[in-house]
Parts: C-alpha cells; structure tokens; sequence
C-alpha cells in the first residue's frame, strides 16, 4: 500500500472487482462512475456503487477509495438507506455528521 492516505488506482480497481462480482459492469467503467467521470451505467447509479463500497468494507478502506470530494455524496441518505444491517446505517449516519 501506498504511504498516502488515499489508494492507487490500481488498489481501488482491485478493491472495486471485489464489490462488483454480482453486476455485469468493467473495474474500469465502475472507477469512472465512483470518481464523477460519469453519473450512470446503464441505469447503475454512483449511489448504488457506494452503497456495495460502503457495505462491502471497513470505513477506513472507504475513506482511501472514495475522492474526498465525493465522501458527502457517498454517505447520504439514498446510500445509508440501503445499507444493511440497521447498526451499518446508523453507524454511517453518525460518520457522517463529523464529516
């Protein structure tokens, strides 16, 4: 792992396969939707990708794939309500409210 506080492209490529074996969607066209290049993906929308990021792994790992920019959209409420279980929503609400 890089020294930085973010992941190399690759590294959230890599990390972006682990979340999309269930969609029909590129590492590559999911990094491009994740990071504001485009807003959907044959109707996969940038909130459902962060939803199966966020639900998928630890919130330290979500910070290091997610743009800065982006982290506020990422833990919105379309997001937080998909999560699963409802302590993962909760916890996320109260994450991001120190954002």
């Amino acid at each position: 792992m890089q020294t930085s506080s973010k992941l190399s492209k690759d590294e959230i490529l890599e990390n972006l396969k682990l979340v999309s074996w269930d969609i029909p969607f590129s590492k590559e066209q999911l990094y491009s939707l994740m990071i504001g290049e485009v807003n959907t993906i044959q109707g996969f929308t940038r909130h459902q990708l962060y939803a199966k990021i966020v639900n998928s792994f630890n919130w330290h790992k979500v910070r290091k794939m997610i743009p800065d920019d982006r982290l506020k959209e990422a833990l919105s409420d379309p997001v937080i309500i998909s999560l699963f279980p409802r302590s993962l929503r909760e916890k996320y609400k109260n994450v991001r409210g120190l954002l």
